[in-house]
């Protein structure tokens, strides 16, 4: 199941029927204004008619007129007073439905396109669900506080699996050239890797409250593996959504979109998360060459043109793990770690050096390997020793 987007509903609401009849019910209603009480800090007396002077206007000439004498309005008073959230009365524009207007208008509409009364459909049966209408078009309020609370729970959501990704998958550390939880911990079970790196003294990482609660923790946990990282993040998604309480509607939904059921697994909402939120690189000294997010693999530096050596995570997943060059030197970047003095001959194979993996996504940072310019590419490739084996 996919979420709902504007081409879901535009094809009720941008058919014609749908579009008269709502202007059936508008031109139902008759215009009504109520006055009502209103906490805000915004100004909600009329500017001054007729001024263009107003610092003169309220100084000299009427200082009592009520923008003049609030700070909310009056910039000049907010010099010396503040504006605090206060209750006013505010008049507000309530339009009332009338149902036989509703009724004639109906009537008229359908013998006006069909040239007679629909038989199969009564007008009365259309009263009901047109007072609903009119009740949301008339007081949007109940509609636009709806939309603020989904607005705060979005924003939860994305706050908690921000802390979940920093748990789970961790943030990259250039010094360490590797990427680390901030998650403290004690034992295993603390973690949402499943592993807490016990060191013989304290190592927890610096403290950070808006993920997780302060404790007596004195270590950090591991990043998830790679087989369970969208697990670990969802297991930890659904407890700090579920420690908000009234979440189990937008749980439903997520497992719904995310894991295909109400009744997904972890395993299965990590799954969810991990192929809308990730892309597959190749790693490695030159793995760049076999990128699938990059569309300038090859340069030719002839015709000044560009030409990829794959298309697609499958087949640059398959290129990468078959590459294999010989080198004098060791690669720039190595993960491994691995140091031998030159000369000394050093095989390598990307799949060695880095192979291809699920990257999730950060938010603003999203660590990659280093990629060389189709310039340097060239230049910078190890050169083949006398007597070393050719590329095979």
């Amino acid at each position: 199941m996919q979420p709902a987007t504007w081409v879901d509903f535009v094809q009720f609401t941008g058919q014609d029927a749908w579009i008269d009849c709502m202007e059936i019910i508008r031109s139902s209603m008759t215009d009504n204004y109520v006055v009502e009480s209103r906490t805000t800090d915004q100004c909600v007396a009329d500017y001054p008619e007729d001024t263009w002077d107003f610092y003169g206007y309220c100084r000299d000439t009427e200082p009592d007129h009520p923008w003049c004498a609030d700070p909310c309005c009056n910039p000049h008073l907010q010099e010396t007073q503040c504006c605090a959230p206060r209750a006013v009365d505010v008049t507000l524009f309530r339009p009332i439905f009338d149902q036989n207007t509703f009724v004639t208008k109906c009537i008229v509409s359908d013998i006006t396109s069909r040239g007679s009364v629909d038989g199969d459909n009564s007008v009365a049966s259309g009263v009901t669900p047109a007072v609903k209408i009119s009740e949301k078009l008339a007081a949007p309020d109940e509609c636009l506080a709806a939309t603020a609370k989904v607005t705060e729970k979005v924003t939860s959501i994305q706050t908690d699996m921000n802390c979940c990704l920093k748990g789970t998958v961790g943030e990259f550390s250039w010094n360490e050239n590797k990427f680390s939880s901030n998650q403290p911990c004690t034992k295993d079970a603390d973690c949402y890797s499943g592993t807490c790196i016990v060191t013989s003294s304290d190592s927890k990482p610096t403290a950070d409250t808006n993920c997780w609660v302060a404790g007596t923790h004195k270590y950090t946990c591991s990043v998830a593996s790679t087989a369970n990282v969208g697990e670990s993040m969802a297991k930890c998604l659904v407890e700090k959504l579920g420690a908000r309480g009234d979440f189990e509607k937008e749980m439903a939904a997520l497992k719904t979109v995310l894991g295909g059921s109400t009744t997904a697994t972890n395993a299965q909402l990590g799954q969810g998360i991990i192929d809308g939120a990730a892309y597959q690189t190749c790693n490695g000294d030159d793995g760049w060459r076999f990128d699938p997010t990059n569309h300038c693999q090859e340069f030719n530096h002839t015709t000044m043109e560009c030409s990829v050596n794959c298309e697609g995570n499958e087949e640059c997943k398959t290129m990468c793990l078959g590459a294999q060059r010989c080198a004098t030197y060791p690669p720039t970047y190595l993960p491994t770690h691995l140091h031998i003095d030159p000369p000394s001959y050093l095989p390598t194979y990307i799949g060695a050096t880095g192979s291809p993996g699920t990257i999730p996504l950060t938010s603003g940072y999203s660590p990659r390997p280093p990629r060389a310019s189709p310039a340097r590419a060239r230049t910078s490739a190890p050169r083949r020793p006398t007597g070393a084996p050719s590329r095979t």
